[in-house]
Formats: structure tokens, sequence, C-alpha cells
């Protein structure tokens, strides 16, 4: 049942979330794997049968991050940093990652790591370039507790889930959490930003219906109004942001940057919220069915050409029986070859 929070009510949630309590909580990639696969979000954040493989395309993204990470943090300081700059944090995260991505994969060539290195190059030459053309400066988030100032730039947020156009709350057992890539102003006003890096272009049509982007303008709104951002120049930020989006590097022969923006309209968080309202119903019924679809042929429990999804679906009691469960998992290991984190 719905509730009206009072400021007092809010103040004790607000309050646990900051503590970081050990809350349940949603995120994008937890939303969007109980929409796409309700028994793939059971394997993956219930039983937490994890399968972490190093990879070079993944690795690539993370490194990127990281420097556009420094570049924005600088900028928010009032640094000069050049494209120098950026090519040597590159270079020496990435050595560090290739070491670690061929300790763990001795089926790796050492070649897709190089020609992953110089695609990374590439691609920080052109989102630098691309930055010095549209400049942007992050805006400034206030911590909760401390009150320091840090930059809205790899922002973690974890509030708790309100609707905010009535004041009630959706749920008194789930927070939500987020790393907002970057808040900033830029001519075209506040916009919130993900970097992606992607061997395709994203449609216009992904930006606009963006789960993601969508909790991204949940949190901005959130924040301003309990009023924990503000901007470096003393102007008072709008409650709501211009323009939420994605910054995709294409990889590619030519490597190039695609800017996508859309508005999120007060009716769009609506989704979100039935969206989470949905996800509470099926963990708490535990609705855990397969999707069987094409999305199947690229999930990590379809692996070496066999699924550990059909031993499930052989058996679907195995959920509620920890030696049923305990024996698959023991197969798993054996038929597959990978460890499994079993952590519950």
């Amino acid at each position: 049942m719905q509730t009206i929070l009072t400021e007092k009510d809010l103040a004790n949630i607000e309050a646990k979330v900051y503590e970081k309590d050990k809350v349940p909580y949603f995120s994008n990639s937890r939303l969007e794997t109980i929409n796409q696969c309700s028994l793939k979000y059971y394997f993956n954040y219930v039983r937490k049968l994890r399968f972490d493989v190093k990879d070079p395309a993944r690795c690539l993204g993370s490194v990127i991050h990281k420097v556009f990470e420094f570049y924005f943090k600088s900028v928010w300081a009032g640094k000069e940093v050049d494209s120098n700059d950026c090519h040597f944090l590159f270079d020496q995260l990435w050595t560090a990652e290739e070491a670690e991505i061929m300790k763990h994969r001795k089926d790796l060539d050492k070649d897709k790591c190089s020609k992953s290195k110089y695609m990374g190059i590439k691609l920080v030459s052109e989102y630098y370039k691309y930055l010095r053309a549209h400049p942007k400066v992050p805006i400034t988030y206030i911590m909760p507790i401390t009150k320091n100032k840090i930059p809205a730039v790899e922002l973690e947020v974890r509030v708790p889930i309100i609707n905010l156009k009535t004041g009630k709350l959706i749920s008194d057992k789930y927070e939500l959490l987020g790393h907002i890539d970057l808040i900033a102003t830029s001519k075209q006003g506040i916009t919130i930003e993900d970097h992606k890096t992607a061997s395709r272009k994203y449609s216009n049509f992904k930006c606009k219906t963006s789960l993601q982007l969508l909790i991204y303008s949940y949190f901005y709104r959130y924040l301003q109004r309990e009023k924990l951002l503000e901007s470096l120049d003393g102007k008072e930020l709008k409650p709501k942001e211009s323009l939420v989006g994605f910054n995709v590097m294409l990889k590619g022969k030519i490597p190039s940057i695609e800017a996508l923006f859309s508005k999120v309209g007060d009716g769009d968080l609506d989704r979100l919220y039935y969206v989470i309202e949905n996800a509470i119903r099926l963990i708490e019924n535990k609705i855990y069915l397969p999707s069987n679809s094409q999305v199947c042929n690229m999930c990590d429990y379809n692996m070496f050409k066999e699924s550990i999804c059909l031993d499930w679906q052989k058996d679907m009691t195995v959920l509620d029986d920890p030696i049923k469960f305990n024996k698959i998992v023991k197969s798993m290991r054996y038929n597959y070859g990978v460890e499994l984190n079993t952590n519950a």
C-alpha cells in the first residue's frame, strides 16, 4: 500500500541510505535483467551465480571511462588537460588491465588485446576532439553528510524510490542505486550523459526509451528537490535537466563519436515507476520464468554451446530445494569448466 511521505519519514529513509545499510536496491542493470528474463535475474542477483570472465572489449570501456573521469574532474577543478595527458593515462591503465586479462585468459590471443589498445587510443583522440569542440563543465554535488563538494562525474547516487509527482512512497524495501557518468552545464543547458563504447550505432529510439536515462533523470530531480546540486558559477539550477543522452564511441575502421540526446517529461517517469513496481511483484511472488527468446543466444548462462538455463528448466522445483540446487551448481562447475561465485 502506498503512503504519503512526511519530511520526517523521508529524513529517516535517507539516513539509512547514506549510512550504506544493507538495504536491497534496484539499479539499471537489475531492472533491465528482470524485464528481459526473470530467471536470469534469479541466477544473477538472488543465487549470485556470476561468470566473471575478463574480456578486452569490456575492459576497453572501463579504461576509457577512467580516462575521461580524470578529464572532467580536471575541467571542474579549472586545470588544463591536453590530449597527451589523456593518452598517457590510457596507456598506464590499459597496461595494468592487459596484464590482468592475460593472467586469467590463457585461451586469449595477445593480438586481440593489442587491437583493443589501438582502438582505445583512437577513441580517446576522437572524444577529446569532440569535447574541445563542445565544451561542458561538470556541476557540483554536495555530499549529504560531510557537505564536501565534488564534481558530478562518475557519481554514485542511492536514494529512496518515491513518486516525485505525488510524493507517494513506491517501496519501503528497496532503494534506487546508480552511477552517473556526467552531469554538466553546456550550451544545451543541464545535460545528464552516459558514455558507451559500441561496434554499432545507437538509434534515436534507443535513446528515447532508455530506462537508464530515465533513472538518471529521476536522480537529478530527486537531488535538486533536496538541493544537493549546484552550478559552479553560482546560478541556481533548474529543478529539471534540459537533456539526457549517450555519448557513443563507435569502434570501426574509422572510429567516431555519436551524441544522442532526448528530453524526459514528467509522464515518462511514470514508466520507471511501473517497471520498478512490476519488478517488486515478480520478486515477492518468486516468479522466475525464462524468456526463451532470441536474446538467449547472447546470455551468460548459454555458454560453450550448451545452456545452463535448460538444465534448470527441466526441474524448476530446484528454486526451492537447496539439495537439488547444490547438485546443479556442482554439475555447472564440472560440465562448463567455469568457477562460479555462489555467495548468496
